[in-house]
């Protein structure tokens, strides 16, 4: 089931109904693709139980797509596939995590806030159940200073945001972790005492391990 909805809060005040409904559901996506916010519900089974499900389900998310097999399989693809890091070219993106009943505020507040670094959301995917927000940025008059700005911002807003994928030049000299997770300290140990020439992978992690 793929339903339009005129703001995130009311995208995700329609996912905590069907949540709540007790139905098991596959996939509970809100996602955004510049223009529209949408609750995308993907429901698995024997043919009789999707269908029912999807018919109750329905009825609290409003009206809206409901594909099958072939053409749900391809929706999913194409969703994936406008947040997979690996086409952003010039874009930014950045993968945000939080506690899941903050991700709401999260999504509302992102928009306004990255207005100011005159930076545009371009596309987004969040999965309120574990607390994970991806977004694609726009970010105008980009340059290393301008992204850093935007990362010192994404880790004030969340729990934890990590640059997947920006401009090389612009992510020079960055750490695209952001904070440092716990346990940084053991794992730089580790890293002493196994790779102590940094051989593996080197300043791949968080804090340039």
């Amino acid at each position: 089931l793929v339903t339009e909805y005129a703001s995130s809060a009311e995208a995700f005040e329609t996912a905590t109904r069907i949540r709540d409904s007790g139905d098991p559901t596959a996939a509970l996506e809100i996602g955004f693709d510049g223009n529209h916010w949408l609750l995308a519900t993907r429901i698995e089974g024997r043919d009789r139980t999707v269908r029912a499900i999807a018919e109750r389900l329905a009825g609290l998310a409003g009206s809206g797509l409901a594909l099958e097999q072939d053409e749900s399989a391809a929706w999913w693809q194409r969703y994936v596939a406008s947040l997979d890091p690996a086409t952003a070219h010039e874009s930014v993106t950045i993968r945000f995590g939080i506690r899941p009943r903050a991700t709401s505020a999260l999504v509302e507040g992102l928009a306004p806030v990255l207005a100011a670094l005159n930076t545009r959301v371009t596309a987004l995917g969040a999965t309120p159940a574990v607390g994970s927000v991806l977004v694609r940025l726009e970010v105008r008059d980009g340059s290393a200073a301008r992204l850093a700005e935007v990362q010192r911002v994404a880790v004030d807003l969340a729990e934890s945001a990590t640059i997947l994928a920006a401009p090389p030049g612009w992510k020079q000299g960055l750490d695209v972790w952001g904070a440092s997770p716990a346990g940084l300290e053991v794992m730089t140990e580790i890293r002493e005492q196994f790779d102590p020439r940094r051989t593996l992978n080197p300043g791949r992690f968080a804090g340039f391990l």
